[in-house]
């Protein structure tokens, strides 16, 4: 189908209008913008922090001690999440940290706080807190392949370890519902990621620990890189480059015409087949509607009749 006029001076104007300029100093929102792999890389990375802007400011400072805060605690959990706080203090002072600690106990009451039905519907408090620890373990990439964060004194952190800590069997759909009464917000544009490896999406900074925010200030930081020297190549290979004064500098390949013939398609219409042989290149073959092909014919005919004001490469 022919384009509409408006269409094609749009694509010239593309052509025209400078590529927008980016570097490492670039706001991450117009990283994370573009077109291309790092940048939608970049935005699943935003994702996992809660927003671009957070992922901007983004540091590994760990996080302080502080104390379990009970505010949010129904007066009749009070006793049972008490003991679960002490089973999940005991967990983090023999395998884990302080900062993990401090996690367990900010989920755990956030959890409290919106819905306590998960801990309600459990009858064991040693169940309850093997599922804190593993959302907070598989949320901070901690569980799992030999790339994982390494929160643990051991070299590889699995599931069945989590259990094993708290004398429990499995425990994964305690632990979703945990993560589910802690409302953590999700982006507008949050969908399922096939590399993410997270069985439990903890996209809060004040929910990750300092190491897995450490390895994605790096990923980040990668991922700025490859967008910014993706931009440039972008740019760098445009086929219409602006010089001023009403000039532009063309980048083109060599090319020969093979042959063009008329022909109808499976419709019944009439097309304009052509051919190019392309130095380098395979030869590559056209098809154009009748209406196009007369416009080209015109518009090939006012380059041949006018000197040229181009720059050609």
């Amino acid at each position: 189908m022919s384009a509409h006029p408006n269409r094609r001076l749009q694509i010239v104007r593309q052509h025209l209008t400078p590529p927008t300029t980016l570097d490492a100093s670039s706001p991450i929102t117009e990283l994370a913008a573009s077109d291309t792999w790092a940048g939608q890389q970049l935005q699943r990375l935003a994702q996992r922090v809660g927003g671009a802007d957070l992922l901007e400011s983004l540091d590994a400072k760990p996080h302080p001690d502080e104390p379990f805060d009970s505010s949010g605690i129904r007066a009749q959990d009070r006793d049972r999440v008490g003991h679960v706080v002490e089973l999940i203090d005991a967990c983090c002072d023999a395998h884990l940290d302080t900062e993990t600690r401090t996690i367990a106990r900010r989920l755990l009451a956030r959890a409290m706080a919106y819905d306590p039905a998960p801990l309600r519907r459990c009858s064991k408090d040693a169940r309850v807190a093997a599922a804190v620890m593993l959302a907070v373990l598989d949320g901070n990439d901690a569980i799992g392949s030999r790339r994982a964060v390494r929160i643990t004194k051991a070299s590889t952190l699995r599931i069945g370890d989590v259990c094993a800590w708290f004398r429990v069997s499995s425990v994964n759909e305690l632990a979703h519902g945990i993560v589910r009464a802690a409302a953590i917000p999700r982006g507008e544009d949050d969908a399922y990621d096939v590399w993410d490896r997270r069985r439990f999406r903890l996209d809060d900074v004040s929910l990750l620990h300092s190491k897995c925010r450490a390895a994605l200030i790096q990923s980040r930081d990668r991922l700025v890189a490859a967008v910014v020297q993706a931009e440039h190549s972008l740019a760098r290979d445009r086929p219409i480059t602006p010089l001023g004064n009403g000039q532009v500098k063309l980048r083109g390949t060599p090319a020969e015409v093979v042959f063009a013939e008329q022909v109808q398609d499976a419709t019944g219409r009439r097309q304009l087949t052509l051919m190019l042989c392309v130095d380098g290149c395979d030869d590559e073959l056209f098809f154009l509607s009748i209406p196009d092909a007369r416009l080209l014919q015109q518009l090939i005919g006012h380059a041949l009749d006018h000197a040229p004001h181009l720059a050609g490469s």
